[in-house]
């Protein structure tokens, strides 16, 4: 499966079971680089979420991983994740803490 057949579903799943703001993020030259794929908003808590091809979670960029840790660090949920079932269970876990 490709990342964007991915994403699509993900964010249709996401969207699905929790509700809030999903959108998936588009990389331009005018936008802050290393952004995950899709942003979230679900109970006023903040998601974002690096979608990989099954199998390539390990494929990280540097600054990919920089920007997670600054979204975790904020008091957000930061992750990369290759499957739609991975990303509602992450998403279901961290809110169910709050």
């Amino acid at each position: 499966m490709s990342e964007k057949l991915l994403v699509k579903k993900m964010k249709k799943k996401l969207a699905q079971t929790f509700g809030g703001f999903w959108v998936k993020i588009h990389g331009g030259l005018f936008q802050l680089a290393g952004l995950p794929d899709l942003i979230g908003c679900v109970r006023g808590r903040f998601i974002g979420i690096e979608v990989k091809k099954p199998g390539k979670r390990g494929t990280l960029t540097e600054r990919q991983a920089h920007i997670l840790g600054l979204i975790t660090k904020a008091g957000g949920l930061a992750f990369v994740t290759d499957s739609v079932a991975d990303a509602v269970k992450r998403v279901k876990h961290w809110l169910g803490r709050s």
